[in-house]
């Protein structure tokens, strides 16, 4: 259990990091539905690219995997449209500051290091 955690863990936090270098807001709107905030969304689409799952998959996954339900704090699992909007719906600006920030959490590389 405590193995799982941790692997969780590390997603969670270069997630929370990318979020916070980004300045991303927890929604993006005043009035927006407020189920699932956008960190959780962006959590289960680097997780989805972690695992290397299809949006099914990844359901799927979320279905059968009650430990990651509970440290995300779902009381119910996003349908996969909801992921796929959220990707669709990612501006170019906001692509722009998650490719930054990721830039700035992993650094650049030392020249002669090839």
């Amino acid at each position: 259990m405590e193995i799982i955690l941790n692997k969780y863990k590390k997603v969670s936090d270069f997630c929370y990091e990318l979020f916070k270098i980004a300045e991303l807001k927890l929604y993006y709107h005043k009035f927006s539905n407020k189920i699932y905030s956008n960190f959780q969304k962006l959590f289960l689409l680097v997780y989805k690219q972690f695992r290397k799952f299809t949006y099914e998959e990844l359901s799927t996954d979320l279905e059968s995997n009650s430990d990651l339900k509970a440290y995300l704090g779902f009381k119910k699992i996003p349908h996969y449209s909801t992921l796929v909007k959220f990707a669709k719906g990612l501006s170019l600006q906001i692509i722009e500051r998650l490719i930054l920030a990721f830039k700035k959490f992993v650094g650049t590389p030392k020249k002669g290091r090839y």
